[in-house]
């Protein structure tokens, strides 16, 4: 039993529909003699790029995070599976209106532990604005943040047993 968080296609369509707006707005700027062209193309190509941005997460449907029993899969974050055993705690974090679940884990499990200095160092500018090397961004996914953390939480401190009849139930039985 898993539960599976997708991407909102509710949210791809709030990036895309101010993004046509601007494109129209430097198009008519094309239009007029006296604006600015670099303005017009510079407008045009920059929210441009969130055309195929939004594209694709309104059409991509994998699990953007996955809860078991066993552990907690999140696809923006990392490329293992993140045991349960290892997460010491979890908070949530916003930082200009995109929410994370940063998850703390011990030392010997932080994945740049296994990477060179450049790594190293973007995990210390991950801690330095109060983030965690294992963080799970909500940005794309409609839930509430408050039952996920706390269902995480739950899961973290769970003996293994229990885990499987905490996922049947779900989030929404997250404890408030």
């Amino acid at each position: 039993m898993e539960i599976k968080l997708y991407k909102s296609h509710w949210k791809a369509l709030i990036l895309l529909v101010p993004c046509l707006i601007f494109i129209a707005i430097g198009i008519w700027m094309l239009q007029d003699p006296e604006a600015s062209r670099f303005g017009a193309w510079g407008c045009i190509c920059f929210f441009g790029l969130g055309i195929p941005v939004s594209l694709f997460n309104m059409f991509d449907r994998r699990p953007q995070i996955i809860l078991n029993e066993i552990d907690i899969f999140d696809r923006t974050a990392y490329t293992d599976f993140i045991n349960w055993e290892v997460i010491q705690d979890a908070y949530l974090l916003n930082i200009n209106q995109q929410k994370f679940i940063c998850l703390i884990v011990d030392k010997q499990y932080e994945p740049s532990r296994k990477k060179g200095r450049f790594r190293r160092a973007a995990a210390g500018l991950n801690k330095s604005v109060g983030a965690q090397e294992l963080n799970i961004h909500l940005g794309a996914v409609s839930v509430d943040e408050v039952k996920l953390g706390q269902f995480i939480l739950e899961m973290a401190r769970l003996a293994p047993d229990a885990r499987k009849e905490r996922v049947q139930r779900g989030l929404l039985t997250a404890k408030s």
